[in-house]
């Protein structure tokens, strides 16, 4: 039943959204669930957030306080939040070039909270998944973008000094240091044996799995697990996939992330060679906004499978029509009459 949703929205998305128009007013929806979300996750920041589980290991001495919303679970809050944010900067710039510097203001506060929420978190999967969407973007922004040094000056001045703030942070750059301790923080050992678990069965049912959903993988992660190491899950996007479909699923999943990659690229790059399109295109901006959020959530799915939930995925599945809706060829403007 919860697939035949999944899928029962995805092709209704098709069906419905059969205009540029539709598919923002549906944006700026997801984007208005964004803003409530955030509104609970700050206040979980400014005075407190329960701690529902145990998300951070007993031998820390400084411990973050790790922020949820309404989510319960601070990873999936992080996941939410990488496939979400990236469209404000569409909205930023389509209000820069309408002049709406009132509403650029209000957008620009909003991607600051955002990138601090994801950093409250405590999620080291959102964390490297937010660096790889900043990466792309600084390379973006600096190579590609037609604009005077001195901005882009300020720019690297005010992330440097940004990259300082969070490194002062005790709490910060003993969660970040975790990400080497190996079998010596308690979520990463905990990973680790549930990984050679998991290759186990992948390797055990390699061409068809062991078949989809968490009671399936229960029942047979039972006959693999290291002791006091229970999981309903594979802690790994692609882990999780080999063990539930094998070889040909995991094949499939490849050849459809790697089939939207290259199309997102080659629009981009046969937008890029317009000059005129380089400096004021929204549509290059929505591009960049779907790379980013395509990047976010895979990188933080290599460590976790909170792409599954569902809170995520009819996000990630909305991504993916948006993706393929993409018009690869455009006209030249020198050519047009």
């Amino acid at each position: 039943l919860k697939y035949f949703i999944y899928f029962y929205f995805y092709f209704s998305l098709r069906v419905l959204l059969t205009s540029r128009l539709k598919s923002l007013l549906l944006i700026f929806a997801l984007l208005t669930g964004l803003f409530y979300v955030n509104l609970e996750a700050l206040w979980q920041f400014f005075f407190g957030a329960q701690s529902l589980a145990t998300w951070e290991d007993p031998q820390v001495s400084q411990k973050i306080n790790r922020v949820y919303s309404f989510l319960l679970n601070p990873n999936l809050l992080g996941a939410y939040l990488l496939v979400t944010w990236v469209f404000l900067l569409y909205f930023a710039k389509f209000a820069l070039l309408k002049k709406k510097y009132l509403g650029l203001f209000f957008l620009l506060i909003l991607i600051l909270f955002n990138l601090i929420l994801i950093f409250r978190t405590g999620s080291r999967g959102a964390w490297l998944g937010l660096f790889f969407q900043l990466i792309f973007y600084s390379l973006f922004f600096f190579r590609f973008l037609q604009i005077s040094r001195r901005i882009k000056a300020l720019v690297f001045f005010g992330g440097f000094l940004a990259v300082l703030c969070l490194f002062s942070q005790a709490a910060f750059y003993q969660r970040l240091l975790s990400l080497f301790s190996s079998y010596n923080h308690s979520s990463n050992s905990f990973r680790f044996y549930v990984w050679d678990s998991c290759q186990k069965m992948f390797f055990d049912n390699f061409f068809f799995g062991i078949g989809t959903g968490s009671e399936a993988f229960y029942q047979a992660y039972s006959l693999y697990m290291h002791a006091n190491y229970s999981s309903l899950g594979a802690y790994s996007l692609i882990l999780e996939l080999a063990v539930e479909l094998g070889f040909f699923g995991l094949l499939s999943f490849i050849f459809l992330f790697m089939s939207l990659t290259l199309k997102l690229l080659r629009s981009f790059f046969s937008r890029k060679k317009q000059q005129v399109l380089a400096k004021t295109s929204l549509e290059l901006w929505f591009q960049v906004s779907l790379m980013l959020a395509l990047s976010g959530i895979f990188v933080q799915g290599f460590f976790d499978v909170v792409v599954f939930r569902p809170q995520v995925l009819f996000i990630v599945l909305f991504l993916f029509f948006l993706i393929s809706k993409i018009k690869e060829k455009t006209k030249d403007p020198k050519t047009q009459k």
